[in-house]
């Protein structure tokens, strides 16, 4: 009898979980601005205000919520209040009344996650690995990495995976779960602070490389994607849309959808094997689709992305 897989988790969406505190990265967080009485021309603006200030600010590593596994999870307000913002500074902003701006120091919080322990640097400076404490006590790892012309960060989109490539220690994780869309972009949110916290330039560059299969959790990298490549909701820090990448082992129907809901990004392919037969030893979810329809699948992707094939080619 073959080993039982892993256990899925079904985790519900914040905005959905009873007592769950929701981040103003969450994908409802507009919604729950609108019904406090925000207008809707100032949602963005008060957007791109807050993570200006989370980011040039205190920093998601100095003040908000950080530190080790057993420390206490702050309110919203304690939160805000760390990094700085109260109701009066939020009036200030000109975007919201004192009942909202109220409202919103309640309900909405900056990060629904924290780091539960501080980065850890490469001895040449030149990586930066970071644990990320989900909402409900599970953990992923995000890394920034640092070239001469550019710094790139390493997201996850699940907890662990369920492909079991044999390559690869994520997949032997006893548990998947798939992040919310905010979980991702949180990620994004602490790197950026971290890198202007220690003076260095801001990230430009995502790969969804880290822990968990991207086209496996579509819907969450999908918004996650589109808030974090765009300007009104990320102002200067948003991301541009050719420098994201999508990585898969070979998702067929999502690769296709890919092409049609984000064409602005890139799309990697772990191949990982020449022939089906080896590729189906190291990647066992390859045997669902065979070689014939990933490549004819990254065929159409490429010709409707105007995407030069060589470039799907990751390993």
């Amino acid at each position: 009898m073959a080993p039982a897989g892993p256990k899925r988790l079904r985790r519900p969406a914040a905005s959905q979980e009873a007592g769950t505190q929701i981040s103003i990265w969450d994908a409802a967080a507009g919604g729950l601005l609108k019904e406090m009485g925000v207008k809707p021309s100032h949602v963005l603006p008060l957007m791109r205000a807050l993570v200006a200030h989370i980011i040039e600010g205190s920093g998601s590593c100095a003040k908000a919520p950080c530190g080790s596994e057993a420390a206490k999870q702050p309110s919203a307000e304690e939160a805000w209040a760390a990094l700085g913002v109260s109701e009066a500074s939020l009036v200030d902003l000109g975007f919201l009344p004192r009942k909202a701006a109220a409202e919103l120091l309640k309900t909405l919080a900056p990060f629904s996650t924290k780091l539960a322990a501080e980065p850890l640097m490469s001895a040449d400076g030149s990586t930066s690995k970071f644990l990320v404490e989900l909402r409900d006590g599970h953990k992923v790892e995000t890394v920034v990495m640092r070239h001469e012309q550019r710094t790139t960060i390493c997201v996850s989109s699940q907890v662990g995976c369920q492909m079991g490539c044999t390559f690869c220690a994520t997949g032997t994780l006893p548990v998947v779960g798939d992040l919310d869309a905010g979980e991702i972009v949180e990620q994004l949110i602490h790197a950026h602070a971290l890198e202007a916290k220690a003076g260095r330039p801001p990230v430009r560059n995502a790969v969804f490389m880290g822990m968990g299969e991207p086209l496996n959790n579509y819907n969450s990298v999908l918004s996650a994607t589109r808030t974090m490549t765009d300007v009104g909701h990320l102002g200067k820090f948003a991301l541009p849309p050719a420098r994201v990448t999508i990585s898969t082992v070979g998702i067929v129907p999502r690769i296709r959808q890919l092409a049609d809901d984000l064409p602005a990004v890139n799309l990697a392919l772990s191949l990982h094997a020449p022939t089906q037969e080896l590729r189906t030893k190291i990647v066992p979810a390859a045997r669902h689709h065979s070689m014939e329809e990933l490549m004819a699948a990254l065929d159409a992707y490429a010709a409707k992305c105007n995407k030069p094939m060589a470039h799907l080619l990751a390993k």
